[in-house]
């Protein structure tokens, strides 16, 4: 068990454990002797974390320098670049910076939180003309948007795809959009409903003054990004209120 440790590049904790008949303190016991660290259920070495942590730091920093304009990085072709061909450790890594708010994350791709984007000028226009429409609790669908700019609706929804990318937005669903600032309010009423127990779509609603479709866009999408958990009808918080704006599922028809 030893020698598979000392060999492995990350591995999976539990499966380690029950694959040799090891209780947990024992599992984690031999796995610290090795020099080994815990990272979501993983096992990871010190050393292999350390040059997962630096290549994906140095290949957001160089792709930053070469195109400044570029919101990010695909998150795939960062996994990709593993010097030790271990993409699981590097998707480890990864996630710790995430959590760490070190890099952020939208619509799959990845970048380093200080990077600010040279904003293109149509994508400029395009959010000083919405950001006034979105500045609510209850933003209108991208489809009510394009109604009021009397713009076709594909090319439009295509055109909104620029703001979360660039970090001006969150995309909660397929058909709706939230200034992050409007988002954390709701995730502070989430947590301050929490307070007194979980939660129900109701009693956010209630609170919130949103009304239920949106609500329930809203609530899945925490649930999506960890902030809460579902638990038959009634909901938790569970996750730090950043998570909720560091990017959603790619939600683009």
């Amino acid at each position: 068990a030893s020698a598979m440790l000392a060999a492995a590049g990350a591995v999976p904790a539990g499966a380690f454990a029950r694959d040799w008949n090891l209780d947990p303190q024992a599992a984690s016991e031999l796995a610290a002797n090795q020099g080994l660290e815990p990272f979501d259920g993983h096992w990871l070495d010190n050393q292999v974390a350390t040059v997962a942590r630096e290549t994906i730091m140095d290949a957001l920093a160089a792709h930053h320098r070469t195109h400044p304009e570029s919101a990010g990085v695909a998150e795939r072709a960062v996994l990709a670049r593993s010097p030790i061909g271990d993409s699981t450790s590097m998707a480890l890594m990864l996630a710790v910076l995430l959590s760490e708010g070190v890099v952020r994350s939208a619509d799959g791709h990845v970048a380093l939180r200080s990077h600010q984007a040279a904003l293109p000028d149509d994508v400029t226009r395009l959010f000083q003309t919405v950001a006034p429409m979105l500045d609510s609790i209850q933003p209108p669908s991208l489809g009510d948007l394009a109604k009021r700019l009397k713009r076709p609706f594909a090319p439009f929804e295509r055109e909104m795809r620029a703001l979360p990318a660039f970090g001006m937005a969150v995309r909660i669903s397929v058909t709706r959009v939230y200034l992050p600032e409007r988002l954390l309010e709701l995730a502070d009423a989430a947590a301050t409903l929490a307070k007194s127990g979980p939660f129900t779509v109701r009693q956010f609603r209630d609170a919130t003054g949103v009304g239920r479709n949106v609500v329930i866009e809203v609530l899945e999408h925490f649930d999506a990004q960890g902030f809460t958990r579902r638990q038959g009808d009634t909901r938790q918080v569970v996750g730090e209120r950043a998570v909720v704006v560091r990017g959603g599922t790619a939600h683009a028809r």
